[in-house]
């Protein structure tokens, strides 16, 4: 008898007394089947539309449970179930960023489509060319559902069937200001004298929002009432109490002139300080109106006291403020060496060139009046530099160059010039040269070169 397939796998059955000694392959092929459907789990790159196949008697992409959809489709794609009479069912993970639509058949059966990046169970009829595909929901068991379950603003309003938030359900403080609609809110909700001054806003309380006769001397709070309530002209002397207007009741500016009566405003009544230059009269202050020391610096002009109206030796060094006095107001040639205070004349004091020869004290310039490198050759007359004014130690970098006799104690230098014959020291050789040609050489080992004649035991 010839081998059969299982209607939805395809596993091979074989026939009784076939495939003798190559059984084992065909049984190995199914265990390896039957694994994929148990729980294979298959990556399919996608790149259009994909059929999934299962073939009989040979391991295939349909018989996998577990599908994972990947790559990067450029558009929507089919992914169809093949053959159509087989029962499948399947977990499919969309990780492309296409919807695919699962389908079994060509005709007019159901189909199942799978948005980007989400995952479902699916499962197909195989009932032919008009074959169903279906997604698997599972359901959940009533009161499943804790408050652990759900993720933080996963509750949307779209989520909440209507009337369905009741008192009950409201937190303590929970519906605060920004939670109420405008106008949600009109007297069914107020609890009667629920409304104080704290709870109302300033100019909160229109015309419009009371009622006719409702606000009655019981409900004004005390000083709840000035000058913007009362209607112009609406308070009379029927209205007044006795002694009630005070200096506090009357506004600025209120009491005009023709309110004054003749003569009622004397000393008393001026505020003292406030009879200013606009309120006095032209001429109204003479001399019998000044009282004794009443005029001081704030009532001169400035510039208004001149030679004139100061009296002779008025001006004393009390009178002079600090620094008035400056080289303008100095008589040429009037400042004498008395007048100049000890230690006055500083540096800063003394022009550029004003001090020459004739102000220093012979003797008076010494090594600490002098600045580094400032006596030079051209300050050094003729004649000056005598031995005496040499140190022992003389060290020289160049050249030395001496005319006529000069004793010195001990001479550091590399080149001595002594007219027509230079002696040089370098790198540890003496050299003596005649009219600038090397006659003679002593090196640091002992060793003399000469370009003559050396002439020993005789008479110099």
């Amino acid at each position: 008898m010839a081998s059969t397939y299982t209607a939805n796998t395809g596993i091979e059955k074989i026939g009784s007394g076939e495939q003798a000694g190559t059984w084992g392959t065909t049984t190995n092929t199914n265990f390896d089947i039957i694994d994929d459907a148990l729980n294979g789990v298959l990556t399919l790159t996608i790149s259009g539309n994909t059929t999934l196949t299962t073939d009989d008697g040979s391991v295939s992409n349909g018989h996998h449970k577990v599908l994972i959809l990947d790559g990067n489709p450029s558009s929507a794609f089919n992914l169809t179930i093949d053959p159509n009479d087989q029962q499948k069912w399947y977990f499919i993970s969309n990780t492309t960023g296409q919807t695919a639509t699962v389908k079994q058949g060509g005709g007019s059966g159901t189909t199942v489509a799978l948005e980007a990046s989400t995952t479902a169970i699916v499962y197909a009829d195989g009932t032919g060319s008009n074959a169903n595909v279906a997604r698997l929901t599972p359901t959940i068991i009533d009161g499943t559902v804790t408050t652990a379950k759900i993720a933080n603003d996963a509750v949307t309003t779209a989520k909440i069937a209507n009337d369905a938030v009741t008192t009950a359900k409201i937190g303590a403080t929970a519906v605060t200001l920004a939670k109420m609609a405008v106008n949600s809110v009109d007297s069914d909700q107020y609890v009667d004298g629920s409304i104080d001054a704290v709870h109302l806003a300033t100019d909160s309380v229109t015309t419009v929002k009371i009622a006719d006769d409702a606000v009655t001397n019981a409900k004004l709070a005390a000083n709840s009432v000035d000058s913007d309530q009362y209607v112009d002209g609406s308070i009379d002397a029927v209205h007044l109490a006795s002694n009630s207007v005070t200096t506090v009741k009357i506004a600025d500016d209120a009491v005009t002139v023709a309110k004054m009566a003749a003569n009622s405003v004397d000393s008393d009544q001026y505020v003292d300080g406030s009879i200013d230059t606009a309120h006095i009269g032209n001429s109204q202050v003479t001399l019998a109106k000044m009282a004794a020391n009443s005029v001081d610096s704030a009532q001169y002009v400035d510039g208004s006291i001149d030679t004139a109206h100061i009296g002779n030796s008025q001006v004393t060094l009390a009178k002079m403020a600090a620094n008035s006095v400056d080289s303008d107001q100095y008589v040429d040639g009037s400042i004498d060496a008395a007048h100049l205070a000890n230690g006055a004349v500083t540096n800063s004091k003394l022009a550029a060139n004003s001090v020459d020869s004739d102000q220093y004290v012979d003797g008076s310039i010494d090594a600490t009046h002098l600045a580094s490198n400032s006596v030079t050759t051209a300050k050094i007359a003729n004649d000056a530099v005598t031995s005496a004014k040499l140190d022992t130690n003389i060290a020289i970098a160049g050249t030395l160059g001496v005319t006529g006799t000069t004793t010195l104690g001990t001479l550091n230098a590399t080149t001595v010039d002594l007219g027509d014959y230079t002696i040089t020291e370098a790198a540890g050789t003496l050299r003596i040269a005649y009219q600038g040609t090397n006659k003679f050489k002593l090196d640091s080992s002992g060793n003399l070169t000469v370009t003559g004649n050396i002439t020993a035991f005789g008479s110099i």
